[in-house]
């Protein structure tokens, strides 16, 4: 049976209440128990649910030759981290990985990429999501490697200030892909994506699109 994203969303929410209750820590070593999921859709939407229902940030890097991919799974008590190995499995052209505060998923054939870039300083003040991600973009570490591999971007969405969190950060010698992390930590989104194209072109955004 396909069921649309309400009805996944009830299932995801009766599962983790009944495991492990309002007030669990964001932490994958304990068991989140999901009685069963059936999914047919877009992965990225996927994710997006699925970091917001978890609490935990995923940020999702796209395959350029594949920047949209739809999966079809059915799983049955599984954990948080046995579902993320059904979504790659049902995509395998992508993997994940636990990092210090967030999930990863990537491409499998993955090389340098914009998110990597080292930035000196990142400070933004009381902005919303939308615009933390402009003022990223426009840094000159990022528009130096854009220049550099002849990227081009497209336009890039995230929370406005009335919809989302207002946003101040101050971080030192990080790199693009944690500067993303912390936005949409702190935006409430918990979901961030760069889109890669054939073309060379790319967007980046906190929110499904």
């Amino acid at each position: 049976m396909k069921i649309n994203l309400k009805k996944l969303m009830v299932l995801f929410l009766v599962a983790f209440a009944s495991a492990i209750g309002a007030n669990a820590q964001q932490d994958l070593s304990r068991e989140f128990t999901i009685r069963e999921v059936k999914y047919n859709g877009d992965m990225a939407n996927l994710l997006a649910s699925l970091a917001k229902q978890q609490g935990k940030v995923i940020g999702l890097e796209t395959n350029p030759a594949k920047p949209r991919s739809n999966i079809t799974l059915a799983r049955q008590t599984v954990s948080f981290p046995q579902l993320l190995d059904a979504i790659v499995q049902a995509e395998p052209s992508y993997q994940w990985r636990e990092g210090e505060d967030s999930i990863e998923v990537f491409p499998v054939n993955r090389s340098t990429s914009l998110l990597d870039t080292t930035i000196a300083s990142f400070e933004v003040k009381d902005v919303s999501s939308e615009e933390a991600i402009s003022h990223l973009l426009n840094l000159p570490e990022v528009q130096a490697y854009v220049s550099s591999m002849k990227l081009s971007s497209k336009s890039s969405v995230g929370t406005s200030t009335k919809d989302g969190n207002k946003i101040t950060l101050s971080m030192q010698g990080t790199t693009v892909r944690q500067v993303l992390d912390q936005i949409a930590a702190d935006s409430g989104t918990k979901f961030w994506i760069f889109r890669a194209f054939p073309d060379h072109s790319f967007s980046v955004s906190t929110t499904y699109n």
